[in-house]
């Protein structure tokens, strides 16, 4: 017998000091002994046990010890070398401190250490070499060890499965029946409440004795997975420690095992339920009774599903059951949000699309223009998420038809002509989604229909929520969880915008979960559009709050005791669109009465310069006015930081444009951030008691649409990507003094002599517009009438003038207004830098056509265009002729035996003339008066020619088609070589077209002035609309 006492100290995540004494006997050969926890390893051991430490057991070290254990002959053992074979792994971090070990003395340690931290199994054979053989021993002792390194998880980051019940009964199976059975419902018999539809057993309120009943999920695919959760909300009553409910699961068809034990997991079981002889849901799992019905009693509880058992595996179901004994009963039970959440093996990719092309760590994208199948006016039932890998990350938002808000894009109900999802709180209207909302990083871009203030809404107290949350693991009816407006919590007062998180302490100091910041002030009213940005500060600490890019936070909520609570976040959380969960749970309402157009959130606070594309790309396409982060503006309508792309590229330069930094606005597109937005208006909305002072001022690609996705849609022009128009003003009163001012109307027409003044008077206010990237093309320009307010024009018209300086002077250009249903539009080309204004102009009528004088022998000379189609042509003029004899228009040689001309005979009547295969010509009946203007033109049809005066069919002759050639195209002269016959008068308006024009269209053109030689039937002086 042999008798040792050593001392054992080991290191860990603590410290322990181990003493043993170990009683053993032996009649060992060897003289060398390997002990490790306190149990003798064989030699040549290749089967690591936890038992002797040889198996690590997620341990990153163990210490084993060599001992003398010979009974008789040298009393001395001479250890060599400890090596082991896997050094790349495992070391010898501690060796012998005596490698001459007597009888007598204890056991010698040495450690062997983990070196490295990657998850996975490593092996390796320990190898120690002594003297043992010079008294009959083994002089080599050989052993095997093992480690296992075990992921460190934090809470899983994706949900994988996510069943609220609302839409449908999720699949769910009812498979015993015993007494009772499982009802899906949206309603309790008693004064309580779910959120929305859930699963509880029939004869609830007073469930029968020897109840047996079992519901079972789909099969769900859990593949490529680990740290996996399960989490789901549970309301129970029943016989404490006798009726119960419990959780099992299969897996890959094998028997169904209960899920975990009292304590395995938050909230997960109470104590026994007799009648399953193990942990259950049972007693009353209900918290006090609010003074308020009906309420909500459910209660979250989460476990997590062992990686040995769940991971990676592809056929696993669960089944929830309920028991009760032969006697003695009580309400019943109910579950709700089933949810498994968990990690891919894999890491996913980023989305592949992001807003400003920040893709990195995007989680969470639901924009009205994208993902949306239904048309205007329908229930938005399924919201797709954009910023995806794979159907893991996938956060779609869902909603049951009857608790759907409404899908609108249409011209009355929208943000900056974009769709928008409706909320209207008359009703219960909110969306659902399993997960992707964190708190580091979230915009929300919502227009409430009520004034966002300490009291949003018409309902007491007066809160709304455009995107909740669902956090609190009890008394739902108390989760404010997520982006309020007005009055949303207790722990602070006078909040207007707030990001609050979870319940909080009505009494005593902050605890672990509760948080929250808003921006309070008894003044602040917001009746705008918001993009509303929650984002962690750099430091980790603080949540930051952020309106149309200036940060507003000023307040943290405050715990009973008037602490401040500590800052926490969350993630991967479920999400309510448009709804508060405590408005869902019993409270009051905090449902969103109002617009929202896009959600994003990200998994890490994003860096400022990223976070002013991202705002710079919804200001864009929102129609909103972005000031800086520390903006003192007080005004929101006034810009103080630049306008960005997603390369970087400044679109809207605050400085440079000062002075028109107010009501910015644009259109554009880039691709990266999947911007197309080709008309806007700022949202900036204001008016007074005659019409909009802010907000009105419309520019769009080509035409006006009722929205952008009209525009879209329906109109081929286009922008190049990253080619901008965009606009801001100087906020001039509308009521302010009119600017009179002289433009010279002829000034674009080349001929210096040539002078039409005309005065206008314009509003004060004026438009700076910048034209970034290109080229872009020609917008229409839109405005309310009354606008203009500086006169009320009985006889003349609405004006947009156009200044290359911003000084509106007799080289300013303009364009002619059509008025229109309240509504003045023109079209423009922009070009570079330009400024806009508006005004009126009086009725004022100018004669101007070309005269020609035969003495100085007067014709234009178009060179060789304009042959007449074989098919059918027209040619038509005003002419005020002073002589007969002379040509209006030819195409034809001197000798006339080539081409056609149209001219006055000489006894004053209207004659065409073409040569093919001689002449062939057509002769008015009557003359036209000298010193009158009148409207001449010829008609063929590819048969007959036709001769109008003023509109009217005068003479006709069946003809050949007139035959090309290469003379020119004259206008008051005719004779290519020598030109003869000179015009003697006036001529204006002289067209010529490929195409037979009925008389009808004839008498339209004819008073319709020529604005452009494009190929179209019918004027644009005064467009028709």
């Amino acid at each position: 017998m042999k008798t040792s006492t050593w001392l054992l100290s080991r290191v860990l995540s603590y410290s322990v000091v181990l003493v043993f004494t170990v009683f053993f006997s032996n009649s060992y050969a060897q003289q060398i002994g390997v002990l490790g926890n306190s149990q003798y390893i064989a030699d040549n051991d290749t089967t690591p046990s936890t038992t002797d430490f040889t198996d690590f057991n997620s341990q990153t070290s163990r210490t084993f010890f060599i001992d003398n254990v010979q009974t008789s002959g040298n009393t001395t053992l001479t250890v060599s070398s400890i090596s082991l074979s896997n050094t790349t792994d495992f070391s010898i971090s501690s060796g012998l401190a005596d490698n001459t070990i007597t009888k007598s003395q204890a056991p010698e340690p040495f450690t062997i250490s983990l070196l490295t931290a990657s998850p996975g199994t490593y092996t390796s054979t320990v190898t120690i070499a002594s003297d043992a053989s010079n008294d009959g021993g083994d002089n080599v002792w050989i052993y095997s060890i093992t480690a296992t390194v075990v992921p460190t998880y934090g809470q899983p980051q994706y949900t994988l499965y996510y069943e609220n019940f609302d839409v449908n009964n999720g699949g769910w199976t009812v498979v015993t029946s015993t007494n009772d059975s499982w009802t899906w419902t949206n309603t309790f018999p008693t004064t309580e409440l779910g959120e929305g539809s859930f699963w509880r057993n029939t004869n609830f309120n007073n469930y029968t004795n020897n109840t047996d009943i079992v519901i079972q999920s789909p099969q769900l695919d859990f593949t490529g997975l680990q740290n996996i959760q399960l989490s789901l909300d549970v309301k129970y009553k029943t016989e404490n420690n006798v009726d119960g409910m419990i959780i099992q699961y299969s897996v890959a068809g094998g028997a169904y095992v209960t899920l975990g034990a009292s304590g395995s997991g938050t909230n997960w079981y109470e104590d026994n339920a007799s009648v399953f002889g193990t942990d259950a849901w049972n007693g009353d799992g209900h918290t006090s009774t609010p003074s308020f019905n009906p309420h909500n009693q459910f209660s979250n509880a989460r476990i997590t599903l062992t990686d040995a058992i769940f991971a990676n595996q592809n056929n696993v179901r669960f089944r929830i059951q309920f028991r009760s004994s032969s006697s003695g009963t009580n309400d019943g039970v109910a579950f709700d949000n089933f949810r498994i959440e968990a990690d891919p093996s894999t890491a996913l990719n980023s989305a592949s699309i992001a807003p400003a092309n920040i893709t990195g760590d995007l989680r969470l994208w639901l924009k009205t223009n994208a993902g949306v199948s239904v048309s205007d006016g329908a229930a938005l039932t399924n919201w797709e998420d954009q910023a995806y890998d794979t159907a893991l990350d996938k956060e779609d938002a869902s909603a049951s038809s009857a608790l759907a808000p409404t899908y609108r894009d249409n011209g009355n109900r929208n943000i900056n002509y974009n769709p928008v999802v409706d909320f209207d709180h008359n009703n219960t209207e909110y969306m659902n989604g399993k997960g992707g909302f964190y708190s580091r990083d979230y915009f929300v871009v919502v227009r409430s229909d009520d004034d966002v203030d300490t009291s949003t809404g018409s309902f007491v107290p007066g809160r709304q929520f455009a995107i909740g949350g669902r956090f609190a693991s009890i008394a739902f009816h108390e989760d404010p969880t997520g982006l309020g407006l007005g009055s949303t919590t207790g722990r602070y007062s006078n909040e207007v915008i707030s990001h609050n998180i979870d319940s909080y302490p009505l009494s005593g100091p902050p605890d672990a979960d509760s948080y929250g910041r808003a921006s309070a002030s008894t003044s602040e009213v917001y009746n705008h559009v918001l993009i509303i940005n929650v984002k962690t500060n750099s430091g980790g600490t603080v949540s930051e709050i952020y309106k149309n890019g200036k940060r507003i936070d000023n307040v943290t909520g405050r715990a009973g005791n008037g602490d401040d609570l500590n800052f926490v976040e969350f993630e991967n959380l479920p999400f309510l669109i448009g709804m508060g969960r405590s408005g869902i749970a019993g409270r009051t309402t905090s449902q969103l009465n109002g617009m929202l157009g896009e959600v994003i959130s990200y998994s890490s606070p994003n860096s400022a310069i990223n976070q002013q594309k991202i705002q710079s790309y919804l200001g864009i396409k929102y129609g909103t006015t972005l000031q800086a982060s520390s903006s003192t503006l007080t005004d929101y309508r006034l810009n103080d930081i630049d306008y960005i792309d997603s390369s970087g590229n400044v679109i809207w330069d605050t400085s440079a444009n000062s002075g028109y930094n107010y009501d910015v606005a644009g259109i554009g597109r880039d691709d990266a951030s999947q911007l197309n937005q080709k008309q806007s208006k700022s949202q900036n909305t204001e008016v007074d008691g005659t019409g909009p002072t802010s907000g009105f001022l419309t520019m769009a690609l080509t035409d006006t649409y009722s929205t952008n996705n009209e525009n879209i849609t329906n109109n081929g022009t286009t922008l190049n990507d990253q080619q901008f128009l965009i606009w801001g003003n100087n906020d001039a009163s509308l009521n302010g003094a009119a600017t009179n001012v002289t433009v010279d109307m002829s000034e674009d027409i080349g001929d210096a002599s040539l002078v039409t003044n005309v005065s206008f008077t314009a509003i004060p206010r004026v438009w700076k517009v910048n034209e970034i990237g290109g080229d872009v093309p020609t917008v229409e320009v839109s405005i309310p009438t009354s606008v203009v307010r500086t006169a009320a024009p009985p006889d003349g018209r609405y004006l947009m003038f156009i200044s290359a300086t911003g000084v509106f002077d007799p080289t300013a250009d303009y364009r002619v207004m059509t008025e229109t249903g309240g509504m003045l539009y023109a079209d423009h080309d922009f070009d570079g830098t330009e400024y806009i204004t508006f005004g009126w102009a009086p009725e004022e009528t100018f004669e101007r056509s070309v005269y020609f004088d035969p003495a100085n022998a007067d014709y234009i000379d178009v060179e060789d265009h304009l042959d007449l189609d074989p098919t059918g042509f027209t040619i038509s003029a005003w002419i005020k002729p002073q002589a007969d004899n002379t040509t209006i228009i030819s195409k034809r040689n001197v000798a006339f035996n080539q081409g056609y001309d149209l001219r006055i005979r000489s006894n004053g009547h209207l004659w065409f003339r073409h040569y093919n295969a001689g002449i062939r010509q057509v002769s008015s009946s009557v003359a036209i008066p000298k010193n009158e203007w009148h409207h001449v033109a010829v008609i063929y049809d590819g048969t007959t020619t036709t001769l109008y005066i003023d509109g009217v069919a005068d003479a006709s002759a069946n003809l050949p088609a007139p035959l090309d050639n290469s003379l020119s195209f004259f206008i008051g002269a005719a004779g290519k070589t020598a030109p003869t016959d000179f015009f003697d008068g006036n001529i204006d308006e002289v067209r010529v077209w490929n195409t037979d024009l009925t008389a009808d269209q004839l008498r339209y053109i004819m008073n319709q002035e020529i604005e452009n030689n494009a190929s179209f039937v019918g004027g644009t002086y005064f467009n028709s609309r």
